[in-house]
């Protein structure tokens, strides 16, 4: 907990779980798919900043001589979950785009997209 790592935990707290949880109490809020999608990408930030917190006090090899749990924060702690994310979506649109996203011969599926031209 020196440094920045105390704050870090706090901002966790609340931010990862108290806010997104005091939010969806709210029923005018879940019925807005904008401000749904708004706070999946927030949870998915601050998911970011919990691997950083568990991951980023541990000993570092380093050219500099920074204490153990001191908080430092390189371009490689930004640059490796871009990269893997990216690496993640390349794979994920290169199999999405093999199979079609709606059903050939179902004959149902005129139905369902009419019913959801009513919401």
């Amino acid at each position: 907990m020196k440094g920045g790592w105390g704050w870090i935990g706090v901002g966790l707290i609340l931010f990862h779980f108290a806010f997104p949880f005091l939010v969806l109490l709210q029923q005018d809020f879940k019925r807005r798919a904008r401000w749904i999608a708004g706070l999946a990408i927030f949870v998915l930030f601050m998911r970011l900043m919990d691997m950083f917190w568990h991951i980023g006090p541990t000993a570092r090899v380093l050219s500099t001589d920074i204490p153990t749990g001191a908080f430092y924060v390189s371009w490689m702690d930004l640059a490796a979950p871009i990269a893997v994310g990216g690496l993640w979506l390349w794979w994920y649109f290169g199999e999405l785009m093999k199979m079609p996203l709606a059903p050939a011969n179902d004959p149902y599926f005129e139905g369902a997209i009419e019913h959801g031209h009513g919401h």
